[in-house]
């Protein structure tokens, strides 16, 4: 398979998260599995990502611009993507900080989706045809029965997911890590209890996540918060 033919295979159904906005619900990308995936497509060395402008919009300082240019090799050839992202940020910490990354990562995968499907494009089809189903097939007809995302748990709700408890040594590691990492943040007041449940744990415990989404907030962690020893 080409690298051109890698970039525009389907986007697996596990890697899409979904967000209300407006009462309209989108589906989107998380930046870490766009970053992963540009490593594993294309490699380290073949792509690179340069900001142009990262500014805040005047008259809200919490609110960021940023333009940026990705260039990435594909097939051999030299190709450039421009992309424009925005980010707000309303914690009372750090000002400013978190709506600048998220307007970088927002750029970020603006311009990668325009290399292929597989970084994103595919979900602004609406038909979403270009994104794999999760199936699993019933013990009575063998139908093919969409597997429904995980979703912030509701009070009360234990996810089946969940609701079995991780004793292996590398789960406890991963939960020791997450925890210490979110200690410091507090300490150094760059980042508050209720922003990293809800932004980096989905809403869910620390004790209570799967290692998935362990894994997934100390990637996140580790993007926006570089200085951490994770």
């Amino acid at each position: 398979m080409t690298i051109r033919e890698n970039l525009d295979s389907n986007i697996p159904a596990s890697a899409v998260s979904k967000r209300s906005q407006s009462g309209t619900e989108l589906s989107y990308l998380e930046t870490w599995y766009v970053i992963d995936r540009l490593n594993q497509v294309l490699g380290t060395e073949n792509w690179s990502w340069d900001i142009d402008k990262l500014d805040p919009i005047p008259g809200d300082k919490m609110s960021f611009i940023c333009h940026g240019v990705l260039t990435a090799t594909v097939d051999g050839k030299e190709t450039r993507k421009s992309g424009i992202g925005y980010g707000s940020d309303k914690s009372k910490y750090n000002v400013g900080e978190m709506a600048s990354k998220e307007a970088e990562s927002d750029a970020l995968k603006r311009a990668a989706m325009k290399l292929g499907r597989s970084l994103g494009l595919a979900l602004y089809d609406k038909s979403q045809e270009y994104v794999d189903e999760e199936v699993i097939k019933t013990a009575t007809n063998k139908a093919r029965v969409a597997v429904p995302k995980t979703s912030t748990p509701a009070a009360g709700k234990t996810s089946p997911e969940n609701s079995k408890t991780n004793t292996g040594s590398d789960t406890k590691v991963l939960r020791q890590k997450i925890k210490s990492a979110f200690s410091v943040l507090e300490a150094q007041k760059k980042l508050d209890k209720q922003t990293f449940t809800t932004d980096y744990m989905a809403g869910w415990k620390v004790d209570e996540a799967s290692d998935n989404q362990i894994t997934i907030a100390i990637e996140r962690l580790k993007l926006n918060f570089t200085e951490l020893p994770l």
